[in-house]
Order: structure tokens, then C-alpha cells, then sequence
């Protein structure tokens, strides 16, 4: 980064104007030139239809492997999440995969866990699943992935089958792998993160079971206080914008027994014209059986400098139903009003208080004029010889 300083007068004599505006300047220069953060390439792997194209290694996997590879760290699971539709009674294989995106070659310890909403509403790989469970049904090839190089993926034949009893509905599980790598025994005490991943497996049974579900907690700001500058989502500036984002929450609570996929959209609507100012989407996502997730749409583009907008919630659940609602309005305020409400508070009190110093001063000045004028006065009245006033 160069820098063209014009010459005429030395740094000392160069006036408060021309310093800010260098300063300025060379601030633009380093916010707009920051690096980002650097990240490495990796082309997703689609999971294969048969697991036996791939050489079986050892340990009861497939190994596939890349010409190509660009090492960002971390274990990948392939695919992420499995949908499936099984009949009572019926039986099915799937390939699922996990990747070592690292340099170094790990060791992955393999088990099957249930799948239970977290704090979030987020389907998450746990122990205590018992609702849905169906870690029973999930059969893996081997119970430890070993020595797996970088770039390199591990697929396993994945068995399932259905219970003849299986009630309708959706239930879940998950092939969890953790990091159990050998690494060298230290003395003193440490505290170590394991890593996990999970690609988890949803298995709908179809029959009789509920589909639908409801909006809870919507919540809303009343309020925002708005510069009118878009400046973009360069973190130096997030900072100053304060409260000039609307983040509306609410929740999804799936009261059926079949996995709710939820989408929707928010519209920001002005209550002058009558005209939705911005739209913003809902991403597709999954709600399990008989559980809550926690949903959040932000407004912080397309802000207008002032007025009084109602945001309008519609999402679709799983039946097809679709929920309106109509939220309280937001309030657009301009942020200058506010600094210049603050500056009032500051000046007002300050201009009172230098009003009444000045006249404090002009009545002590009038005071002493007429206390010298008095004694003046009596200076002439005084008769030395008598040592009486005449």
C-alpha cells in the first residue's frame, strides 16, 4: 500500500484539516485492504450408490481417494443427513462416508447414537433418546475407522432394518465418529476437547401419524435507530450500527410425529404506502417429531431513513399449512435525532449554567461599583479635624 504525500510544507505546519482528512484517509485504505481470512477449496463428495466400487480396506471400509487435495482440517461426514421412507419390517443399506480434510492421518472411533432436539431445537447426537430412537436398527461394518490419510474418504455399507412392530412416524439415528487418534501421554494435567461428527439418519414409517404444527414466542424490537447508510457486513462497522438491525425470533413447535420441514419468508411492509419494503427468506429446515426450534429473521438491508414499518411472519410446515402473522410495528428513527437529543442534554445544561456565571458576575461587578461609590461617599462626608461626620 502506497501513500502520495503532495510536499510544500513539512508535516509541522500542515493545518488540523489537511491531518484529518490524511487520517481518514489512510483509515479507508487499511479497512478496505484487510486480508479475509484465508480458506482452502474442497469439492464435495456425493455419496455413491455402492460402496463396493471403492478397495475394502482393513478395517471394513472403502477408501476413496483424490489427485487433488487441498487440506482445510477436520472430519467431514458424507452426507451430512439421510431421509429415508421404510416400511415396517423392511431392511436397507446406505453408504455413508466420513472425510479427513487434514494433512495428518487420524484414527476415528465409529458408534451409533440417537438423535434428539437440542437446547436450540437443533437435531443433535445424543444418549438419552428414547422417543425416537432408533439406534437399534443401524448395523455398522466396523466399530473403529483406522489410520486414515488426508484427503482421504472412509465409506461404510450401513445396515438397517425396520422392526415389524414399528410404530408410524419419524424416528432418528446417527453414526457418530470421534476422534481417537494416538497421541503421546503427558504428565501434567490438561483438559482436551475430543472432536465428533455425526451424519445422522431419518427414517419416516408411514401411516397414521399426525403432521402439523404452530408458531410460539414471536418476538420483535419496537425501535431502530437508523443511520440510512448501508455500509455492508465489514465487522469494523457492525459495531457502530447498534440498534440499527431488527432481528425478529420465534419458534416452530412440530406438535405431529413425522419430521416438519418449515420454510417461510418475512415481509417489512410500510405502514404509509401500504408497500412490502424488503423480503426476507426463511431457510428450509427440519423440526423433529414432537420437538421446538428456535427460528430468527434479521432486517438490515433496504432500511429506509425514517417511518413505521409491520413486519408480516408467514411459515409452512409439513402438512402444507400456511401461518400469517401481523407483528407490532418497528419504528425507523433516524440515529442523528438521537446525537442530536444527546447534544441538547449536553449543551442546554452547560449553556445554563455559563448564562448564569455570566450573570452572577455582572451582579457582583454592579455590587462592588456601588459599594466603591458608597465609600467614596463617605470619605468626603468625614471631617478629620472634628473626627465627626458633617
Amino acid at each position: 500500500m502506497f501513500l502520495a504525500v503532495s510536499g510544500g510544507r513539512t508535516a509541522g505546519h500542515r493545518s488540523p484539516v489537511r491531518a484529518a482528512a490524511c487520517f481518514f484517509s489512510i483509515l479507508a485504505l487499511v479497512l478496505m485492504s484487510a486480508p479475509a481470512a484465508a480458506s482452502a477449496e474442497i469439492v464435495d463428495v456425493p455419496p455413491p450408490t455402492d460402496c463396493d466400487r471403492y478397495p475394502l480396506a482393513a478395517d471394513g471400509t472403502h477408501r476413496q481417494t483424490f489427485d487433488d487435495y487441498d487440506p482445510v482440517g477436520g472430519i467431514a461426514a458424507l452426507p451430512p443427513r439421510t431421509i429415508t421412507e421404510l416400511q415396517p419390517g423392511e431392511s436397507a443399506t446406505y453408504c455413508i462416508g466420513f472425510q479427513n480434510r487434514g494433512s495428518d492421518s487420524q484414527t476415528l472411533a465409529l458408534q451409533v447414537a440417537e438423535v434428539a432436539a437440542d437446547d436450540e431445537g437443533l437435531p443433535a447426537s445424543q444418549r438419552d433418546a428414547e422417543d425416537q430412537g432408533a439406534s437399534k436398527w443401524v448395523t455398522l461394518p466396523t466399530s473403529k475407522i483406522v489410520d486414515l490419510p488426508g484427503g482421504v474418504v472412509a465409506w461404510l455399507v450401513v445396515t438397517v432394518r425396520v422392526p415389524d412392530d414399528a410404530l408410524p412416524g419419524s424416528s432418528y439415528a446417527s453414526v457418530l465418529a470421534t476422534d481417537a487418534t494416538p497421541r503421546p501421554q503427558s504428565d501434567a494435567p490438561q483438559v482436551q476437547a475430543i472432536p465428533s461428527i455425526a451424519s445422522q439418519l431419518f427414517f419416516d414409517i408411514p401411516g397414521d401419524a399426525d403432521r402439523d404444527g404452530e408458531i410460539r414466542n414471536i418476538r420483535s424490537p419496537r425501535v431502530i435507530w437508523w443511520d440510512g447508510i448501508d455500509v455492508g457486513d465489514l465487522p469494523v462497522f457492525e459495531r457502530f450500527r447498534g440498534l440499527g438491525i431488527a432481528t425478529i425470533r420465534f419458534s416452530w413447535r412440530n406438535t405431529g410425529g413425522f419430521t416438519s420441514d418449515v420454510q417461510g419468508r418475512l415481509d417489512i411492509k410500510s405502514d404509509l404506502s401500504g408497500k412490502v419494503v424488503t423480503s426476507i427468506p426463511i431457510p428450509d429446515s427440519v423440526v423433529l417429531a414432537r420437538s421446538e426450534r428456535d427460528f430468527e429473521a434479521t432486517w438490515k438491508n433496504d432500511i429506509p431513513l425514517i417511518g413505521r414499518f409491520t413486519p408480516v411472519l408467514e411459515v409452512t410446515g409439513e402438512s402444507g399449512r400456511v401461518e400469517r402473522f401481523e407483528l407490532k410495528p418497528i419504528w425507523v428513527i433516524p440515529a442523528w435525532w438521537y446525537l442530536v437529543a444527546l447534544a441538547l442534554a449536553i449543551v442546554i445544561p452547560l449553556a445554563i449554567r455559563g448564562r448564569s456565571r455570566r450573570r452572577y458576575r455582572t451582579l457582583l461587578e454592579r455590587v462592588e461599583a456601588a459599594e466603591a461609590r458608597t465609600g467614596e461617599g463617605e470619605l468626603e462626608d468625614w471631617d478629620d479635624a472634628s473626627d465627626e461626620w458633617r
